[in-house]
């Protein structure tokens, strides 16, 4: 994952000073898959539960 931040040092007339700056996190590999699996079994697990009736319909 990465962000960017523009930062405005000064403004003299028309010219105008920033400064960028590119921050990297870095996640490892493990996590992405680990995250893929839960969502995966999360996506799985909800469509084979029954679907509950509505009190009072």
């Amino acid at each position: 994952m990465s962000g960017k931040t523009v930062r405005s040092i000064a403004k003299l007339g028309q010219l105008d000073l920033s400064v960028k700056h590119k921050e990297t996190v870095r996640v490892p590999v493990w996590a992405g898959v680990v995250a893929t699996v839960v969502g995966g079994a999360l996506l799985f697990l909800r469509k084979k539960r029954p679907s509950r009736p509505t009190i009072g319909a």
